[in-house]
């Protein structure tokens, strides 16, 4: 269990902006075919499958298993791999944002992040949250082999006033300019020093040296862990320093090597074993209830849902969605939310049975101020599903406002980039749906007079 201390040291240094978190692959949960799984995991065994090895076994250590098994093949070269795990990653941009990268990306007085794996999902998660989907986050990536006059642009301290995300061990291409195995970040972490990166002058070692930190789900080997945290110091770590750092992680328990070495040289640093995205979680829904008004996007309904402004309830404004369309969705969810709408964006998986479909048909039925159906070639390809309930128990609370009101409860919003305004291609809509304006918002970024007509739904909620 967390003590209460560590949560108030973390969320005052988060509101006198000294804290940095670094990012590590367990925050990366995903959903494929179904199934949660993380994304390494995900590109290690699409790796294991190409070239007919044997699956990953080392939680969090997948890819570097894979390279070492392959590299034990004849005439094998790991240059080889870069491309393909590119190809991988291209493949799955269908893959929604992990919940705890969208869930920090709400944080909104957190802006610089530091990430430690190769995927952008940062980036897209703050973009998404914070700029509905417009490409508005600094991203930062080094990497040994990367031009002279990039590695200039990387010296360069960036613009203040937009998020940042700078990438230790390089961005994902089909060149060998990040890092997939144990040697690879050896090389990167000798450039990082021979090449300046981290002098004591630049603007990063400034950054990384004088804040405190928090290391969240980050699973390196032990050598390159205790090595990373001295470059981040200014002094040897048991020389002591004033600021804080945090290490969170599943598998660093006090009996672990890293954990006894911290104990001993670094007594300033916090070890808590717990799984990072739930503690990505606790601390969102901690820093809500710190800071109720500020405009934050909900990612899970089973959260306490933020009140955003004056006397708006908590949830009134509800998208509904297949979900194929949760990108779409996000997009959609992250304009309202700009704009002070309270947003239930339910991003669970229901089963059947499952209780929560009871609150959300209840919420429609009686809650709900405003509601999105998106329509979309995704829901045309359904022939049944749970979103349909959702448009009928909509329907069906329409027929109780007098003609002239219901197009202020329900906005029907057709999301494919195609759509020519002819509403009689998409056969499953409610019949109802036909009889109000049905606005077009290509992959759910919503046109200007879409948007002004929202902002007054919000204000006539407000009312």
């Amino acid at each position: 269990m967390i003590d209460e201390d560590l949560w108030d040291d973390v969320l005052a240094f988060i509101e006198e902006g000294s804290l940095i978190p670094v990012l590590g692959p367990e925050l990366l949960q995903i959903e494929v075919d179904g199934k949660s799984t993380h994304l390494y995991r995900h590109i290690a065994e699409g790796l294991a499958q190409r070239y007919n090895l044997p699956a990953p076994q080392t939680r969090y250590g997948e890819l570097d298993d894979v390279v070492r098994t392959y590299l034990k093949g004849d005439q094998r070269d790991v240059s080889a791999l870069y491309r393909p795990i590119w190809d991988i990653l291209s493949k799955s941009s269908g893959i929604a944002t992990p919940p705890a990268l969208l869930q920090l990306a709400e944080i909104r007085q957190l802006n610089w992040f530091v990430a430690t794996t190769f995927d952008g999902l940062m980036v897209r998660a703050l973009d998404e949250t914070r700029f509905a989907g417009q490409q508005n986050t600094n991203y930062l990536h080094f990497s040994p082999n990367r031009p002279r006059e990039e590695t200039e642009q990387i010296a360069r301290r960036p613009v203040a006033d937009r998020p940042m995300v700078y990438a230790m061990f390089g961005k994902v291409s089909a060149s060998p300019n990040y890092a997939i195995h144990d040697e690879d970040l050896l090389e990167f972490v000798h450039a990082l020093v021979s090449l300046s990166a981290l002098s004591p002058e630049s603007w990063l070692a400034d950054e990384l040296r004088k804040k405190n930190l928090l290391l969240l789900g980050v699973h390196f080997s032990d050598w390159v862990s205790r090595f990373i945290m001295r470059l981040a110091s200014t002094n040897r770590l048991s020389m002591g320093s004033e600021r804080k750092v945090f290490v969170v992680g599943e598998g660093i328990g006090p009996d672990s090597q890293f954990a006894e070495f911290l104990r001993l040289f670094a007594r300033r640093t916090r070890v808590c074993e717990a799984s990072a995205a739930e503690f990505v979680t606790a601390l969102r829904e901690r820093w809500l209830a710190r800071h109720p008004t500020v405009a934050a996007v909900p990612t899970d309904a089973t959260n306490t849902l933020s009140a955003v402004a004056g006397t708006q309830q908590k949830g009134s404004i509800f998208i509904s969605y297949v979900r194929e369309d949760i990108e779409a969705a996000r997009v959609m969810q992250s304009a309202i939310t700009g704009m002070g709408g309270d947003v239930w964006l339910d991003e669970r998986r229901l089963q059947p049975g499952d209780r929560w479909k009871d609150e959300i048909l209840a919420s429609i039925r009686r809650r709900v101020r405003l509601f999105l159906p998106l329509i979309s070639q995704q829901t045309e390809n359904r022939e049944t599903g749970f979103v349909f309930r959702e448009w009928r128990e909509a329907a069906e609370r329409a027929e109780e406002f007098p003609p002239g009101e219901r197009s202020g409860f329900i906005v029907p919003v057709v999301i494919d980039q195609k759509y020519d305004g002819n509403i009689n291609g998409y056969r499953h809509i409610e019949e109802s749906f036909r009889e109000v304006h049905i606005d077009h918002a290509p992959n759910g970024q919503p046109s200007s007079a879409l948007l002004s007509r929202l902002k007054d739904q919000i204000r006539a909620i407000r009312r």
